[in-house]
C-alpha cells in the first residue's frame, strides 16, 4: 500500500515539473513587479531554446553595446515583452550614459563636423546626402544649416568672393582674363560673369586700357 502511494506521489511531482512549474524570479532588487521566468531574450527570435531570463545579464549585455540607439532598440523590445518595466528600463539607460559619455548621436556627430567646415557650399552638401541617406531629416538639416550660419557671420558665396576681388583690380584685361577661368572652370555661370564685368565697368569708368594709354605715349 505504502508503495503504491509513493508511486503515485513521485508521478505526480513527474507531472508537475514537466507542465512547466519554474521559479519565478523578481524584475529587481527593491521593485516587486513579477518578470516572466521561462522566455526568450531580446534577439533570440530564431532560437528555438526557452531561457531564463536572468536581468544581471541582460543589464551586462547592454552596458556593452556601443550605440545608445542599439540600446534604447533593447529596452523598448524587453520592455514590451514584460520583461522589465519602464522604471527599470530608464535606470539601465541612465547607467548606459554614465558609462558612455563620449558618446554622439549620428546628429551631434554631423553637427560637429560641419560646424569645423568654413564652405557653406560644402556644408549644404553634406546636409543634402545625409538627408537622403535618411541619416538625419530635413528640419534637423535646416537647424544645422542655421546653426552654422550663425558660427560663420563673415562666410560669403564664391560669387560674391570673387566679385569683390575682381572689383579690386585695375586692369580691365587681368578681369576679363580671371571671369573667363572662373567660367571654365563651372565656378560661374556666363551670365555671372557677365554681371561682374559690367559692375567693374561701371566703377572703372574712368580707367583707361593699356592700349589705349600707349597710344597716347
Amino acid at each position: 500500500m505504502s508503495r503504491t502511494f509513493l508511486k503515485i506521489t513521485l508521478i505526480l511531482a513527474i507531472i508537475t515539473v514537466l507542465a512547466g512549474g519554474t521559479i519565478a524570479v523578481t524584475a529587481a532588487a527593491g521593485d516587486d513587479t513579477p518578470v516572466p521566468a521561462a522566455t526568450r531574450l531580446p534577439g533570440d527570435t530564431c532560437n528555438p531554446v526557452v531561457h531564463q531570463f536572468d536581468l544581471d545579464s541582460f543589464v551586462a549585455r547592454v552596458m556593452l553595446v556601443q550605440n545608445r540607439i542599439r540600446v534604447e532598440a533593447l529596452l523598448t523590445r524587453a520592455q514590451n515583452a514584460d520583461l522589465i518595466t519602464e522604471a527599470q528600463s530608464a535606470r539601465i539607460l541612465n547607467a548606459w550614459d554614465g558609462a558612455h559619455p563620449d558618446w554622439k548621436s549620428p546628429v551631434q556627430r554631423i553637427f560637429t563636423r560641419l560646424m569645423q567646415l568654413q564652405n557653406r557650399d560644402r556644408v549644404e552638401a553634406l546636409l543634402t546626402r545625409a538627408q537622403d541617406a535618411g541619416v538625419i531629416t530635413e528640419s534637423e538639416a535646416a537647424r544645422i544649416l542655421k546653426a552654422w550660419d550663425g558660427a560663420h557671420p563673415d562666410w560669403q558665396p564664391l560669387a560674391t568672393r570673387l566679385f569683390n576681388r575682381l572689383m579690386q583690380l585695375q586692369n580691365r584685361d587681368r578681369v576679363e582674363a580671371l571671369l573667363t577661368r572662373a567660367e571654365k572652370a563651372g565656378l560661374i555661370t556666363e551670365a555671372q560673369a557677365a554681371r561682374v564685368l559690367s559692375a567693374w565697368d561701371g566703377a572703372h569708368a574712368d580707367l583707361q586700357a593699356p592700349a589705349a594709354e600707349a597710344r597716347i605715349l
